[in-house]
């Protein structure tokens, strides 16, 4: 032992107290795991139920295997006393040596020196000695003497606290290799112990019977997993699982072979374990779930490890039968040969059912990358392409349709279970049968509206996440968003918008979109492009104005006012951060990068504008209505955004303090800027049109509200601060008139210069962005 190695021990004598506790734990563990160990193999005997030589024998096994449990819990205890003994025995010696050292080397005059090695050199005995000389001491020869002795006792006393040291150190180190030596010698008789245990708290579970704390505990721990597994199966990797909880899940669905889905679910409630049996299950069906397993020889010692993964194979035999052969057929229940009734029976229905009101019990962080999730897809994939391609009678027309109920529960049972798989879901949407998939599921009139098809469609929850899940959600939004592009007919399908045949997976579809709205609609600050990917619509498409992809999603999933509402907000943020990069690009003397940025905000406005009017003329007709409609969704939208931005001034100058202090009613022209105007009564809805001079007008208000005092003596400013309109400046200078027109916007032009230089001519660069953007594709306007 070193100077360094005692010092560093004496100075944190912490290491001790975790010395003591590790050893502690051997104590305390050893003890519990003789009691229960021993206590398991004797109530497992069950020597109550045997009779005769059959009975002595079954019972003097227990007792030789309960013996030999209280041995090992024994020796493990033993290790931790050791450990224990061994840290207590280092603090007398570690005391000593702290003692010494200072004795050594703390004099405050002429001090000797402790080396590494833990000699005692004394380099000032000679000044020492010269020292008493010249103070007239007559005992110099004596006092030498004493100081010579004085060392070597420093020396031989540091030298005993360090072997003690190590001796205590061997202690503790023979004491852990014991214990490491116990623990392998008696794996067999562990894993064989922990796997009876494993199956006997599984039969409990079969058997119905009231769970112990201790089994709740251990069944707890079995089925959970760690934040390390977790991330495994999120990253795409496989989970790691030790072996005792690889054996209790197969113990679990194991003990549950031969018992119905319906059967097993009786058991969860009963025993209020349906989280975990669910977890179990599912780990069970993932084959990405992988653990070494011991395979014993003859003498019962390992004699091989084998790597084992889950699977569908290791789920319980008929949750097995159910996921593997449940399938759908059409059966004739009524008409005639000429117009039949058709209903849609599917096998296994209702175990699947079962099944699915079990693992939808389970945490989501196990249903992640799982062959049971991915053939549960299967069968819901299978059975809706049946339910949405329904037979043809004679004249080839479908057929009529009767119990469409009993299939819709089983499917939208299993996509409920599944939308969690983000990994399935990812390969379902961009495998070979993707776009059948997608045409199924929005070609149909759900029962629950398109709820459950829209949550397995809403993979945007994870667009902001880096790594694999970021891309899981952004690949499987952009194969949604490019399918809702290329299907127009999706707004007519059976005499109904989308929005009106299945309002709950329109609004699914666009809560899943809603983060990637940068990236729909060309703007520079879109941040997905790695995942989501660019050219949703080609960039010269976007430069003039033509963007056809993004009208026309926009429009189909428009026709819900909820979905309307939840892109309009998207839009609205965006346009607000493109609004503040212009700002400070402006005032950092990048004229260029402004226009392009208020360019962009034009551009998402006009874009979103145009989906939002297309979809309600689609629902509401060339209607009141449809005006009524459009400009509720606008008004719901501007008042989220005015909650998120505040009133509070910002940090960026110009148009971005502007937005700070000038985002609320009180400045009307940036509300007209965002909404438009307000319909009239029994007027139809008008094709987005901006007036140039309304953005100015936004801007010069805002600006104003913090400098009025700029204002003052410019003609379009009102007395109460307010900047006249268009229309009321005409109306108080002798009508409408261009001349009146014209001075109108020379003077606003004035204003915004004298507000913030730059600005006016900025807008007048930009002129006629938007209504380009917004117009029907270069196209006449149609109106249905």
């Amino acid at each position: 032992m070193t100077k360094a190695l005692l010092v560093a021990t004496y100075s944190d004598l912490s290491k001790l107290d975790a010395m003591r506790k590790a050893g502690q734990v051997y104590v305390d563990k050893g003890a519990d795991l003789a009691d229960r160990l021993a206590g398991f193999v004797l109530r497992s005997a069950d020597v109550d139920g045997w009779h005769g030589k059959a009975q002595n024998a079954a019972g003097a096994r227990a007792d030789e295997l309960a013996k030999h449990a209280r041995a090992i819990g024994a020796q493990f205890q033993d290790v931790g006393k050791a450990q224990i003994t061994g840290a207590d025995a280092m603090v007398e010696p570690l005391r000593i040596a702290k003692e010494q050292i200072h004795r050594a080397e703390g004099r405050d005059l002429f001090p000797m020196v402790v080396n590494e090695d833990l000699t005692v050199v004394d380099p000032n005995l000679d000044a020492y000695r010269q020292q008493l000389v010249k103070l007239g001491y007559t005992d110099v020869a004596e006092r030498v003497q004493k100081r010579i002795e004085a060392r070597a006792d420093t020396e031989a006393k540091l030298q005993q606290a360090a072997k003690d040291c190590e001796e205590a150190i061997d202690t503790c180190a023979r004491a852990m290799t014991d214990g490491l030596d116990i623990a392998s010698a008696e794996a067999p008789v562990l894993a064989g112990l922990n796997k009876a245990q494993a199956e006997q708290d599984a039969q409990d579970v079969r058997d119905g019977k009231t769970l112990t704390p201790e089994q709740q505990q251990r069944i707890d721990a079995a089925t959970q997993l760690s934040q390390e597994q977790w991330t495994a199966l999120s990253e795409g990797r496989d989970a790691e699982l030790s072996p005792a909880q690889m054996q209790y899940i197969r113990a679990l669905n194991r003990a549950l072979d031969g018992k119905s889905t319906g059967e097993i679910k009786a058991l969860a409630d009963k025993l209020g374990v349906g989280p975990q049996l669910g977890n179990a299950l599912e780990l069970a069906g993932n084959e990405h779930v992988v653990s070494t397993l011991p395979k014993l020889g003859p003498d019962g010692k390992p004699a091989a490890y084998e790597r084992t993964k889950g699977g569908i194979e290791q789920l319980p035999s008929k949750a097995r039968e159910a996921v593997t052969q449940a399938g759908a057929r059409w059966e004739q229940v009524g008409g005639n040969s000429h117009q039949p009734q058709m209903r849609l029976d599917v096998e296994h229905g209702r175990d699947l059912n079962d099944l699915n009101a079990l693992l939808q019990q389970s945490d989501e962080q196990v249903r992640q990358n799982s062959a049971l999730d991915g053939a549960l897809a299967d069968r819901a994939k299978e059975i809706q392409h049946l339910a949405a391609n329904p037979p043809k009678d004679q004249f080839g027309q479908s057929v009529m349709v009767t119990g469409q109920e009993q299939s819709d529960q089983v499917v939208q049972n299993l996509l409920r279970t599944v939308a969690p798989d983000h990994e399935v879901v990812h390969d379902q949407l961009r495998g070979a049968d993707g776009q059948a998939l997608l045409s199924d599921l929005t070609h149909y009139r759900w029962s629950d509206g398109g709820s459950a098809a829209g949550a397995f469609l809403d993979q945007g929850a994870n667009a902001d996440v880096a790594g694999h899940q970021g891309v899981l959600a952004g690949q499987s939004e952009r194969t949604v968003a490019d399918y809702f592009a290329a299907h127009p007919e999706l707004n007519q399908w059976g005499g109904h918008t989308f929005g009106e045949t299945n309002p709950a997976l329109a609004q699914s579809a666009a809560h899943g979109l809603a983060p990637y709205f940068g990236d729909l609609t060309g703007s520079q600050l879109a941040t997905h492009a790695s995942t989501f990917g660019g050219g949703f619509d080609a960039d010269d498409a976007y430069e003039k104005g033509l963007s056809p992809h993004a009208k026309q999603l926009l429009a189909t999933l428009s026709t819900d006012d909820t979905a309307a509402t939840t892109l309009k907000d998207a839009a609205n943020q965006e346009e607000k951060s493109l609004l503040d990069k212009m700002a400070q690009a402006h005032n950092n003397g990048d004229p260029q990068g402004a226009k392009e940025y208020l360019q962009t905000a034009e551009r998402t406005r006009a874009l979103s504008d145009r989906g939002l009017y297309d979809a309600m003329e689609a629902r509401y007709g060339n209607t009141d209505e449809a005006a009524k409609h459009e400009y509720a969704v606008k008004s719901t939208a501007w008042d989220t955004l005015k909650s998120v931005v505040g009133t509070g001034a910002k940090a960026v100058p110009g148009i971005g303090t502007a937005l700070g202090v000038g985002l609320d009613v009180a400045n009307p022209a940036m509300k007209a800027w965002f909404l438009g105007d307000a319909p009239a009564a029994h007027m139809p809805p008008a094709p987005p049109h901006e007036n140039p001079v309304v953005f100015k007008t936004m801007v010069a208000q805002a600006l104003l509200t913090t400098n009025p005092d700029l204002g003052q003596g410019n003609k379009v400013v009102a007395p109460d601060g307010h900047i006249l309109s268009e229309d009321d400046w005409q109306d108080k200078h002798g009508g409408r008139s261009n001349a009146n027109r014209a001075e109108y916007k020379a003077e606003l032009g004035r204003l915004l210069e004298d507000l913030a230089t730059g600005y006016s001519s900025l807008t007048d660069d930009v002129h006629g962005t938007y209504n380009d953007t917004a117009n029907n594709n270069g196209q006449e306007e149609k109106h249905p």
